[in-house]
């Protein structure tokens, strides 16, 4: 409602409940003198709340309407004790049972007025829990493959390891520079959204775009060194069946190592890509891991 109208309702309630002391305590041989006057007091009150209320329907509140139904027997109540109180020559007019009626319905549609707007409050917040997560996801995904990018990594990382994800592979596209310099950037990314394709996420195998060229993969299970060399592999036909028009096939180099103790996503994936580079100097188009490396 107006803010006006907001700073005047708590005033009319203290006036009220004074008003109602004052005539409490008047001695009661002079009732009949003070009555009108008192009865005459609330007038205001009266216009403020219908004013308000009316403002607040007229802004669109809600829970006003479930107020307007309430206090109408109420309103109407005070109306008849304020005419018949102060015009001269009608008899004063109390409307008990009409007050007892509004008493109820007052009541009754505060009641489901405070219920509604809890059922309101939580459709907001379910809204907002919503749109929070989407922006959270949106955040996290590579827009152009749509697989998850650093920050997800990041931020799942803990929580992949206590589930059995013990091993990292970092993938490079061999050349990529040389490929859009050839054919153009949207070839370019037409072939990045083939290579995550080819990436083929699943149970046991999280994929993840860093940046640029750059991917890799969490994997668990016995055979985690395997199925990141089958994608690897995968990726020159996945790209060929798809992109079109390139001159020579897109391959890809990686770098593969093992989770050792309690270690964070940059130790590892430090020693990952240092990997990588060594199969990148090694001629490309290949993988390198500690196991070969040792030997």
């Amino acid at each position: 409602m107006h803010p006006i109208l907001r700073r005047l309702l708590p005033y009319c309630a203290v006036w009220a409940v004074s008003l109602s002391i004052l005539h409490a305590a008047f001695p009661f041989v002079a009732r009949a003198v003070q009555a009108s006057a008192y009865t005459a007091a609330f007038a205001p009150v009266l216009v403020i709340f219908i004013i308000s209320m009316i403002d607040a329907l007229a802004r669109g509140s809600r829970a006003a309407r479930f107020q307007a139904i309430g206090y109408a027997p109420i309103v109407v109540v005070g109306g008849i004790r304020l005419v018949t109180g102060i015009v001269p020559g009608l008899y004063s007019n109390d409307a008990m049972l009409l007050l007892y009626i509004g008493c109820v319905c007052e009541v009754l549609f505060t009641t489901l007025g405070v219920a509604d707007r809890f059922v309101t409050i939580k459709r907001e917040r379910d809204r907002a829990r919503d749109e929070a997560e989407l922006l959270e996801k949106l955040s996290e995904t590579d827009p152009l493959t749509g697989l998850l990018n650093r920050r997800a990594i990041e931020r799942q990382f803990s929580q992949l390891k206590t589930e059995g994800f013990a091993a990292l592979a970092v993938i490079d596209i061999d050349h990529f520079k040389r490929i859009n310099d050839q054919n153009g950037h949207s070839v370019g990314d037409e072939v990045l959204r083939s290579v995550a394709k080819a990436l083929q996420a699943g149970s046991n195998i999280r994929a993840y775009r860093l940046g640029g060229e750059e991917f890799v993969l969490l994997l668990r299970g016995s055979d985690a060194e395997h199925q990141a060399e089958l994608r690897r592999q995968a990726i020159p036909l996945v790209v060929a069946q798809t992109v079109a028009g390139l001159a020579q096939p897109v391959t890809a180099s990686m770098g593969f190592t093992n989770l050792a103790g309690n270690e964070s996503f940059m130790t590892l994936y430090e020693r990952a890509d240092k990997l990588l580079y060594e199969a990148k100097s090694a001629g490309r188009n290949r993988s390198a891991n500690e196991t070969a490396q040792r030997h």
